[in-house]
Protein backbone atom coordinates (compact mmCIF):
# COMPACT_ATOMS: atom_id res chain seq x y z
CA UNK A 1 0.00 0.00 0.00
CA UNK A 2 1.12 3.59 -0.78
CA UNK A 3 2.84 5.66 2.07
CA UNK A 4 3.18 8.72 -0.08
CA UNK A 5 1.02 11.30 2.07
CA UNK A 6 0.93 15.42 1.43
CA UNK A 7 2.77 17.91 3.43
CA UNK A 8 0.94 19.89 6.19
CA UNK A 9 -0.36 22.02 6.02
CA UNK A 10 -2.31 21.22 2.99
CA UNK A 11 -2.35 23.39 -0.16
CA UNK A 12 -6.38 23.99 -0.27
CA UNK A 13 -6.20 24.68 -3.50
CA UNK A 14 -4.83 21.47 -4.94
CA UNK A 15 -7.07 19.78 -2.34
CA UNK A 16 -10.06 20.57 -4.27
CA UNK A 17 -8.83 20.46 -7.81
CA UNK A 18 -7.90 16.48 -7.06
CA UNK A 19 -11.46 16.08 -5.36
CA UNK A 20 -12.91 17.61 -8.04
CA UNK A 21 -10.97 15.47 -10.92
CA UNK A 22 -11.50 11.99 -9.01
CA UNK A 23 -14.90 12.23 -8.00
CA UNK A 24 -15.34 13.13 -11.89
CA UNK A 25 -14.11 9.84 -12.69
CA UNK A 26 -16.09 8.10 -10.01
CA UNK A 27 -19.45 9.35 -9.73
CA UNK A 28 -20.16 6.07 -7.63
CA UNK A 29 -18.05 7.85 -4.81
CA UNK A 30 -21.12 10.27 -4.90
CA UNK A 31 -18.68 13.21 -3.94
CA UNK A 32 -17.86 11.55 -0.66
CA UNK A 33 -14.69 12.09 0.81
CA UNK A 34 -11.91 9.40 0.76
CA UNK A 35 -11.12 7.59 4.16
CA UNK A 36 -7.78 5.78 5.05
CA UNK A 37 -9.46 1.82 4.49
CA UNK A 38 -8.22 -0.64 1.89
CA UNK A 39 -11.59 0.09 -0.15
CA UNK A 40 -10.08 3.57 -1.28
CA UNK A 41 -6.31 2.98 -1.96
CA UNK A 42 -6.62 3.20 -5.57
CA UNK A 43 -8.82 6.41 -5.17
CA UNK A 44 -6.40 7.96 -2.92
CA UNK A 45 -3.34 6.88 -5.53
CA UNK A 46 -4.85 8.85 -8.18
CA UNK A 47 -5.97 11.92 -5.55
CA UNK A 48 -2.38 12.61 -4.59
CA UNK A 49 -1.31 12.78 -8.24
CA UNK A 50 -3.76 14.73 -9.31
CA UNK A 51 -2.85 16.77 -6.01
CA UNK A 52 0.97 17.22 -6.90
CA UNK A 53 -0.11 18.12 -10.35
CA UNK A 54 -2.02 20.65 -8.85
CA UNK A 55 0.82 22.16 -7.09
CA UNK A 56 0.26 20.31 -3.44
CA UNK A 57 3.44 18.57 -2.12
CA UNK A 58 4.68 15.47 -1.02
CA UNK A 59 6.55 14.72 2.52
CA UNK A 60 9.04 13.43 2.01
CA UNK A 61 10.05 10.32 3.77
CA UNK A 62 13.84 10.91 4.35
CA UNK A 63 13.89 14.32 5.33
CA UNK A 64 11.02 14.90 8.46
CA UNK A 65 9.18 12.74 10.82
CA UNK A 66 5.62 12.38 11.36
CA UNK A 67 3.68 13.38 14.84
CA UNK A 68 0.24 12.34 15.35
CA UNK A 69 -1.82 15.23 15.93
CA UNK A 70 -5.64 15.85 16.60
CA UNK A 71 -7.39 18.32 14.79
CA UNK A 72 -11.25 19.50 15.32
CA UNK A 73 -14.02 18.89 12.72
CA UNK A 74 -17.66 19.96 12.72
CA UNK A 75 -20.28 19.23 10.72
CA UNK A 76 -23.24 21.48 9.46
CA UNK A 77 -26.65 20.40 8.03
CA UNK A 78 -28.50 22.75 5.59
CA UNK A 79 -32.16 21.91 5.09
CA UNK A 80 -33.93 23.83 1.93
CA UNK A 81 -37.68 24.00 2.41
CA UNK A 82 -40.03 25.84 -0.02
CA UNK A 83 -40.98 29.40 1.60
CA UNK A 84 -44.48 29.28 0.82
CA UNK A 85 -45.79 26.09 2.18
CA UNK A 86 -42.78 25.16 4.20
CA UNK A 87 -42.26 21.88 2.51
CA UNK A 88 -38.90 20.31 1.91
CA UNK A 89 -37.44 20.51 -1.57
CA UNK A 90 -35.45 17.44 -3.36
CA UNK A 91 -32.53 18.64 -4.93
CA UNK A 92 -31.80 21.98 -4.61
CA UNK A 93 -28.55 22.43 -5.45
CA UNK A 94 -26.28 23.23 -2.15
CA UNK A 95 -22.77 25.25 -1.86
CA UNK A 96 -21.58 26.15 0.91
CA UNK A 97 -18.00 27.96 1.24
CA UNK A 98 -16.14 29.45 3.94
CA UNK A 99 -12.56 27.40 5.58
CA UNK A 100 -13.47 24.88 2.89
CA UNK A 101 -15.43 25.04 -0.21
CA UNK A 102 -18.32 21.93 -0.42
CA UNK A 103 -21.30 21.49 -2.91
CA UNK A 104 -24.15 18.79 -3.32
CA UNK A 105 -27.64 18.15 -3.50
CA UNK A 106 -30.52 18.14 -0.95
CA UNK A 107 -32.36 14.70 -0.46
CA UNK A 108 -35.97 13.60 -0.59
CA UNK A 109 -36.40 15.71 3.36
CA UNK A 110 -34.43 18.54 2.09
CA UNK A 111 -31.42 18.36 3.86
CA UNK A 112 -27.79 17.80 3.10
CA UNK A 113 -25.05 17.07 5.65
CA UNK A 114 -21.76 18.60 5.00
CA UNK A 115 -19.31 16.06 7.58
CA UNK A 116 -16.16 16.31 8.81
CA UNK A 117 -15.30 20.26 7.77
CA UNK A 118 -12.99 22.93 9.35
CA UNK A 119 -14.36 25.25 12.02
CA UNK A 120 -15.34 28.25 10.80
CA UNK A 121 -17.90 30.86 9.37
CA UNK A 122 -19.78 29.73 6.15
CA UNK A 123 -21.70 30.96 3.63
CA UNK A 124 -24.42 28.82 2.41
CA UNK A 125 -26.09 29.13 -0.93
CA UNK A 126 -29.25 27.16 -2.25
CA UNK A 127 -30.94 26.82 -5.56
CA UNK A 128 -33.18 24.89 -7.72
CA UNK A 129 -34.98 26.49 -11.31
CA UNK A 130 -38.13 26.02 -10.13
CA UNK A 131 -38.28 27.49 -6.94
CA UNK A 132 -35.42 30.15 -7.06
CA UNK A 133 -32.12 30.57 -4.90
CA UNK A 134 -31.59 32.06 -1.58
CA UNK A 135 -28.45 32.72 0.96
CA UNK A 136 -27.53 32.66 4.39
CA UNK A 137 -24.54 32.32 6.71
CA UNK A 138 -24.01 29.56 9.32
CA UNK A 139 -20.90 29.32 12.15
CA UNK A 140 -19.77 25.49 12.44
CA UNK A 141 -18.29 24.53 15.68
CA UNK A 142 -16.37 21.58 16.58
CA UNK A 143 -17.97 18.41 17.26
CA UNK A 144 -15.21 15.39 15.91
CA UNK A 145 -11.80 14.21 16.21
CA UNK A 146 -10.01 13.41 13.21
CA UNK A 147 -6.47 11.88 13.78
CA UNK A 148 -4.44 13.45 11.16
CA UNK A 149 -0.01 12.64 10.88
CA UNK A 150 1.64 16.13 10.55
CA UNK A 151 4.85 15.68 8.93
CA UNK A 152 6.80 17.72 10.83
CA UNK A 153 9.76 19.53 8.85
CA UNK A 154 13.73 18.41 9.46
CA UNK A 155 15.25 20.73 11.66
CA UNK A 156 11.96 22.00 13.44
CA UNK A 157 12.16 18.65 16.17
CA UNK A 158 10.88 21.60 18.82
CA UNK A 159 7.22 20.91 17.40
CA UNK A 160 6.98 17.57 18.95
CA UNK A 161 5.08 18.32 21.76
CA UNK A 162 9.04 17.65 24.05
CA UNK A 163 9.55 17.72 27.75
CA UNK A 164 10.28 21.68 27.18
CA UNK A 165 10.66 23.81 23.90
CA UNK A 166 14.72 22.68 23.22
CA UNK A 167 16.70 23.64 20.07
CA UNK A 168 20.04 22.82 18.62
CA UNK A 169 22.12 26.37 18.53
CA UNK A 170 22.13 26.73 15.15
CA UNK A 171 17.99 26.76 15.69
CA UNK A 172 18.78 30.43 17.68
CA UNK A 173 21.75 31.52 15.58
CA UNK A 174 18.95 31.83 13.32
CA UNK A 175 16.66 34.20 15.12
CA UNK A 176 19.68 36.46 16.71
CA UNK A 177 19.83 40.07 16.49
CA UNK A 178 23.41 41.96 17.41
CA UNK A 179 24.30 42.55 20.57
CA UNK A 180 26.94 44.87 22.03
CA UNK A 181 28.28 43.67 25.64
CA UNK A 182 29.74 46.95 27.32
CA UNK A 183 32.94 46.50 29.69
CA UNK A 184 32.74 45.10 33.23
CA UNK A 185 32.44 47.32 35.84
CA UNK A 186 32.91 46.97 39.80
CA UNK A 187 30.10 47.11 41.91
CA UNK A 188 27.97 45.60 44.53
CA UNK A 189 25.01 43.61 44.64
CA UNK A 190 22.66 41.36 47.24
CA UNK A 191 22.41 38.14 45.16
CA UNK A 192 19.41 35.78 45.85
CA UNK A 193 20.06 34.41 49.08
CA UNK A 194 22.39 37.04 50.82
CA UNK A 195 21.98 39.08 53.91
CA UNK A 196 24.15 41.62 52.81
CA UNK A 197 25.54 43.13 49.52
CA UNK A 198 28.73 41.56 47.97
CA UNK A 199 31.07 42.18 45.25
CA UNK A 200 29.46 42.26 41.65
CA UNK A 201 30.82 42.93 38.25
CA UNK A 202 27.79 45.11 36.17
CA UNK A 203 28.12 45.11 32.21
CA UNK A 204 25.25 47.08 30.11
CA UNK A 205 24.29 44.71 27.05
CA UNK A 206 22.92 47.09 23.89
CA UNK A 207 20.15 44.66 21.90
CA UNK A 208 17.79 45.79 19.34
CA UNK A 209 18.18 49.22 21.00
CA UNK A 210 17.58 48.56 23.91
CA UNK A 211 19.86 48.53 27.04
CA UNK A 212 19.72 45.34 29.63
CA UNK A 213 22.20 45.63 32.81
CA UNK A 214 24.10 42.36 33.59
CA UNK A 215 25.51 41.69 37.02
CA UNK A 216 27.64 38.94 37.34
CA UNK A 217 28.96 37.60 40.65
CA UNK A 218 32.84 38.68 41.08
CA UNK A 219 33.51 35.56 43.10
CA UNK A 220 32.69 33.38 39.75
CA UNK A 221 31.07 30.13 39.98
CA UNK A 222 31.04 28.62 43.44
CA UNK A 223 33.69 25.48 42.96
CA UNK A 224 31.87 22.19 40.86
CA UNK A 225 29.25 24.37 39.78
CA UNK A 226 29.02 26.61 36.41
CA UNK A 227 27.16 29.72 35.44
CA UNK A 228 26.76 31.56 32.36
CA UNK A 229 29.01 34.15 30.95
CA UNK A 230 28.34 37.41 30.68
CA UNK A 231 28.82 37.23 27.09
CA UNK A 232 26.37 34.07 26.67
CA UNK A 233 23.73 36.12 28.60
CA UNK A 234 24.42 38.82 25.90
CA UNK A 235 23.68 36.65 23.01
CA UNK A 236 21.17 35.26 24.79
CA UNK A 237 19.04 38.47 24.83
CA UNK A 238 19.63 39.00 21.49
CA UNK A 239 17.68 35.82 20.51
CA UNK A 240 14.68 37.69 22.62
CA UNK A 241 11.62 39.22 20.56
CA UNK A 242 11.76 42.93 20.61
CA UNK A 243 8.37 43.94 22.92
CA UNK A 244 9.45 40.81 25.37
CA UNK A 245 12.69 42.54 25.97
CA UNK A 246 11.27 45.77 26.61
CA UNK A 247 10.40 44.31 29.85
CA UNK A 248 13.62 42.67 31.13
CA UNK A 249 15.68 45.21 33.20
CA UNK A 250 18.40 43.50 34.32
CA UNK A 251 19.57 39.39 34.06
CA UNK A 252 21.18 38.37 37.61
CA UNK A 253 24.11 35.40 37.36
CA UNK A 254 23.89 34.52 40.79
CA UNK A 255 26.24 32.45 42.71
CA UNK A 256 23.48 30.81 45.04
CA UNK A 257 20.96 28.13 44.68
CA UNK A 258 17.54 30.00 44.56
CA UNK A 259 16.13 30.10 48.36
CA UNK A 260 12.71 28.57 47.05
CA UNK A 261 14.17 25.49 45.93
CA UNK A 262 13.14 23.70 48.86
CA UNK A 263 9.53 24.99 48.29
CA UNK A 264 9.25 23.63 45.23
CA UNK A 265 11.48 20.28 46.11
CA UNK A 266 8.10 19.57 47.85
CA UNK A 267 5.98 21.05 45.08
CA UNK A 268 7.23 18.77 42.68
CA UNK A 269 7.93 15.82 44.53
CA UNK A 270 11.40 16.13 43.82
CA UNK A 271 14.40 15.46 46.24
CA UNK A 272 17.28 17.48 45.91
CA UNK A 273 15.29 20.25 43.26
CA UNK A 274 17.41 22.73 41.81
CA UNK A 275 16.27 25.86 39.72
CA UNK A 276 18.03 26.70 36.63
CA UNK A 277 16.75 30.13 36.18
CA UNK A 278 13.63 31.39 37.49
CA UNK A 279 11.80 35.16 35.92
CA UNK A 280 9.65 37.56 36.85
CA UNK A 281 9.80 41.65 38.49
CA UNK A 282 11.23 43.08 35.36
CA UNK A 283 14.47 40.30 34.92
CA UNK A 284 15.89 37.06 34.68
CA UNK A 285 18.14 35.11 37.08
CA UNK A 286 20.41 32.43 36.45
CA UNK A 287 21.88 30.08 39.40
CA UNK A 288 24.49 27.86 39.34
CA UNK A 289 24.48 24.52 37.60
CA UNK A 290 26.04 21.00 37.68
CA UNK A 291 26.77 21.13 34.32
CA UNK A 292 28.42 23.93 31.68
CA UNK A 293 25.87 26.61 30.08
CA UNK A 294 25.41 25.49 26.45
CA UNK A 295 24.75 28.55 24.86
CA UNK A 296 21.43 26.83 23.53
CA UNK A 297 19.90 25.97 26.93
CA UNK A 298 20.93 30.21 27.83
CA UNK A 299 18.74 31.34 24.89
CA UNK A 300 15.67 29.21 25.67
CA UNK A 301 15.89 29.81 29.34
CA UNK A 302 16.58 33.67 28.69
CA UNK A 303 13.02 33.84 26.32
CA UNK A 304 11.45 31.18 28.82
CA UNK A 305 12.23 33.04 31.62
CA UNK A 306 11.65 36.00 30.60
CA UNK A 307 8.26 35.16 29.27
CA UNK A 308 7.45 35.05 32.65
CA UNK A 309 8.62 38.97 32.97
CA UNK A 310 6.53 40.02 30.07
CA UNK A 311 3.41 37.78 30.82
CA UNK A 312 3.48 39.37 34.30
CA UNK A 313 3.67 42.96 32.78
CA UNK A 314 1.23 41.70 29.81
CA UNK A 315 -1.34 40.26 32.51
CA UNK A 316 -1.47 43.48 34.79
CA UNK A 317 -4.77 43.93 32.47
CA UNK A 318 -6.51 40.57 33.58
CA UNK A 319 -8.41 40.78 30.09
CA UNK A 320 -5.24 39.24 28.79
CA UNK A 321 -4.97 36.46 30.53
CA UNK A 322 -8.06 35.50 29.91
CA UNK A 323 -7.42 35.83 26.07
CA UNK A 324 -4.55 33.82 26.70
CA UNK A 325 -6.30 31.13 28.57
CA UNK A 326 -8.92 31.08 25.93
CA UNK A 327 -5.97 30.30 23.35
CA UNK A 328 -5.09 27.18 25.81
CA UNK A 329 -8.66 26.01 25.23
CA UNK A 330 -9.24 26.83 21.47
CA UNK A 331 -5.76 24.88 20.54
CA UNK A 332 -6.01 22.16 22.68
CA UNK A 333 -2.69 21.05 21.91
CA UNK A 334 0.00 22.28 23.93
CA UNK A 335 3.71 23.24 22.70
CA UNK A 336 5.34 21.12 25.80
CA UNK A 337 4.76 18.89 28.69
CA UNK A 338 5.78 21.73 30.80
CA UNK A 339 3.03 24.02 29.68
CA UNK A 340 0.63 21.96 30.48
CA UNK A 341 1.59 22.62 34.06
CA UNK A 342 -0.32 26.25 34.17
CA UNK A 343 -0.82 29.24 32.33
CA UNK A 344 1.86 30.72 32.66
CA UNK A 345 4.13 28.12 31.55
CA UNK A 346 2.51 27.35 28.29
CA UNK A 347 2.83 31.35 27.58
CA UNK A 348 6.58 30.74 28.35
CA UNK A 349 6.98 27.96 26.37
CA UNK A 350 5.07 29.28 23.70
CA UNK A 351 6.99 32.08 23.66
CA UNK A 352 10.07 29.76 23.14
CA UNK A 353 8.02 28.16 20.07
CA UNK A 354 6.88 31.05 18.55
CA UNK A 355 10.75 33.06 18.58
CA UNK A 356 12.25 29.60 16.74
CA UNK A 357 9.80 29.29 14.02
CA UNK A 358 8.79 32.97 13.32
CA UNK A 359 9.78 33.46 9.59
CA UNK A 360 11.56 30.11 9.39
CA UNK A 361 10.41 26.83 7.29
CA UNK A 362 8.43 25.59 10.72
CA UNK A 363 6.59 28.36 10.66
CA UNK A 364 3.58 26.79 8.66
CA UNK A 365 4.05 23.82 10.92
CA UNK A 366 3.58 26.03 14.09
CA UNK A 367 0.60 27.65 12.64
CA UNK A 368 -0.81 24.53 11.52
CA UNK A 369 -0.19 23.20 15.41
CA UNK A 370 -0.88 26.23 17.35
CA UNK A 371 -3.54 28.60 15.04
CA UNK A 372 -4.45 30.51 18.45
CA UNK A 373 -1.55 31.09 20.15
CA UNK A 374 -0.02 32.19 16.92
CA UNK A 375 -2.63 34.82 16.09
CA UNK A 376 -2.33 36.26 19.70
CA UNK A 377 1.63 36.35 19.65
CA UNK A 378 1.61 37.99 15.63
CA UNK A 379 -0.95 40.28 17.55
CA UNK A 380 0.98 41.16 20.75
CA UNK A 381 4.25 41.21 17.72
CA UNK A 382 3.86 43.16 15.49
CA UNK A 383 5.65 46.55 14.79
Amino acid sequence: MSTRRPSRPLNMDAVRTANEAVWNDHPELERRKLTMGKRDYPYRKQWMDEYLKAGGTEAPDEASDTATQCMELGNLAVVVTNAIDANPIEGADVTISGPEDRDGKTDPTGTIEFLDITPGEYFVHGVRVEFGEDSSSAPVAPVTTNVCNLTIPKGCDYLKKPGTVEAPKKNFDGIRGESKLGPGEPGKHKFPGDINETDAVVHEVEVRGRKVKVITPKSGAPKGRHLPSADQVADGLSAVPGKQLDTIKEVVVSPNQNPDDAYWAVQYGIKDFSSAATGGNGGVTFYPKKTPWKQEFVDSTTIHEGGHTYSQELWKNEKEKKEWEEVIKKDKVSPSTYADSSVGEDFSESLVMYSLSKGTQCEAMAKWLYPERYKKLDALFED
